[in-house]
Parts: C-alpha cells; sequence; structure tokens
C-alpha cells in the first residue's frame, strides 16, 4: 500500500508549485467550503504562516486561491483543486471543491484554461493550533463566471501602473477591514490589491464633498485627502469606463496611528 500525499507532505513540507498561466479574478459573490483540507494541514500552516484563529470570521486569514480543473484526475475526471499562493508567490495544493461543485465549476474553468488563464479569488483560512486549519472561498455562483465580466475572450481586469506614491486618510474608521491584513513582523508592509470610487466626506472642512474612496475586498478602508482627491478624480472617472479601477498598494502598521494603507498610482497632470 502507497503512501498518501499527506504522509510526503508532514515529512519533506508541502509541494510548492510555479503558477502557470495568467490568473483571471473571478467575481466573489457566495462562499464555498474546500473539502479535503485534513490531508493538506502542511501546505494551509504554510499559507498561514502558522497562524492560530478563533471562530469569529473577522479573524480569517486571507490568501488568494487558484482553481485547477483536473479533467485526467483517476478518482474524479470533474474534478477541480483547490491550491493557495504563499508569500513566496508560488502555489501549494490545500484541498479540493466537492464532487456536486465541481462539476459545475470544471467546464468554466476549463474554458479559461484553454486560453491559459486560470481562475482566482478570495480564500480564507481559520482554524490551527490544536485545531485542523480549514478554508473556504468567495466565490460566485457558476452563471455568473460565465456573465460579461468574465468572458473568456475578455481582456483580465486591468491593474493602474504604479508609478508613485499616493497617501490615504481616514483608515482609523476602517481598522476592522485591514486587520486581516496586518504585518506580521513590525515595519514590514503586506501588499495589497484595492479598487478606487467615490464617496462623500463625512466629516471636517469639506464634509459633504465628493472624495475617491478606497476599498479592500470590496469595504471601504479609506479616502483620497482632498488635494489628491482634485487630482485624481477626473482620472478615476475616466478608468472607470472601462472597468473597475484596480490599483496596487500595501498596509503597513504604524505604532498609535494603528493600520495605514499607501497606494501606487499612475503620475498624472
Amino acid at each position: 500500500m502507497g503512501l498518501g500525499t499527506g504522509f510526503w507532505s508532514w515529512l519533506f513540507g508541502p509541494r510548492q508549485r510555479p503558477v502557470r498561466g495568467t490568473v483571471r479574478p473571478l467575481p466573489t459573490d457566495g462562499r464555498m467550503q474546500v473539502v479535503g483540507e485534513s490531508h493538506y494541514q502542511p501546505a494551509l500552516a504554510l499559507v498561514a504562516d502558522g497562524r492560530v484563529t478563533g471562530s469569529n470570521l473577522k479573524e480569517a486569514i486571507p490568501a488568494e486561491a487558484l482553481l485547477v480543473p483536473e479533467p485526467h484526475n483517476p478518482y474524479d475526471r470533474r474534478a477541480v483543486r483547490v491550491d493557495l499562493l504563499t508569500s513566496f508567490g508560488r502555489a501549494v495544493t490545500v484541498g479540493y471543491l466537492a464532487r456536486p461543485d465541481a462539476a459545475r465549476y470544471q467546464p468554466v474553468l476549463l474554458a479559461l484554461q484553454h486560453r491559459g488563464e486560470i481562475g482566482s479569488c478570495p480564500a480564507r483560512i481559520m482554524g490551527g493550533g490544536d485545531r485542523y486549519y480549514g478554508v473556504h472561498l468567495h466565490l460566485a455562483a457558476p452563471a455568473s463566471l460565465l456573465g460579461p465580466e468574465t468572458d473568456v475572450d475578455a481582456e483580465p481586469p486591468r491593474v493602474l501602473p504604479a508609478e508613485r506614491t499616493v497617501v490615504v486618510t481616514r483608515e482609523e474608521a476602517h481598522q476592522d477591514v485591514l486587520l486581516p491584513y496586518q504585518p506580521k513582523v513590525p515595519g514590514d508592509i503586506v501588499p495589497v490589491r484595492l479598487e478606487l470610487g467615490f464617496c462623500e466626506i463625512s466629516k471636517g472642512t469639506y464634509r459633504g464633498e465628493q472624495a475617491v474612496e478606497v476599498r479592500l475586498d470590496g469595504r471601504r478602508c479609506g479616502e483620497l485627502t482632498y488635494a489628491m482627491t482634485g487630482r485624481y478624480a477626473r482620472w478615476v472617472k475616466q478608468w472607470a469606463m472601462d472597468g473597475p479601477v484596480l490599483c496596487e498598494g500595501y498596509v503597513r502598521h504604524e505604532g498609535q496611528r494603528g493600520l495605514q494603507v499607501e497606494l501606487r498610482l499612475p503620475e498624472v497632470s
């Protein structure tokens, strides 16, 4: 009788794969449990960096999942493997979609795979310590994945060029949104992908006026200063005509100020 994957993972550490193909973010308005995680605890511990969570969903550890169809899987030809990205940008297997779910999602994922793309979605890890790690996904229903936002003939979502650093304000009111991205090491930063939109300034000299809103995982985490809104507002409106306005950024911890966000945006005139 052969030894399973789980045994060798415990002995030598989880196998890390390079990511092959263009990563395509998928719609996230749904939640799905991953199965088989008990066989991949070393991989989950690696991605979680050994951290332990309670039962509160707000404590869940964020990660990025890749959904890999396996039409040649000897146990289930409709299988969909779930990998998570490590801090080194490589993928480790942490489980599979349940068989009924895999049967519904695999055709969409195969269509992406045939174009050299791989579907991705946010994942959340919970557990650790004296409990098994578990993981769930934020993933929309298959019918939504086939909508215009994931048309397999469309270009992947565009991320703005990262040419300059722009500070964010009002993060103190949104620490709960930033907490899952708190750096593990003092002075370190955690890279994130953010979305820009618009909101109304709620207090201060410019109360009632428009500001560029900054969102993380679809939730508000701050806004641009009044001066930076003046510089970028018309550009954000223009960029939004082509779809979600996504940009790179990072979260850092700044002592009594708590978790702070900085964006990387294009230079504009």
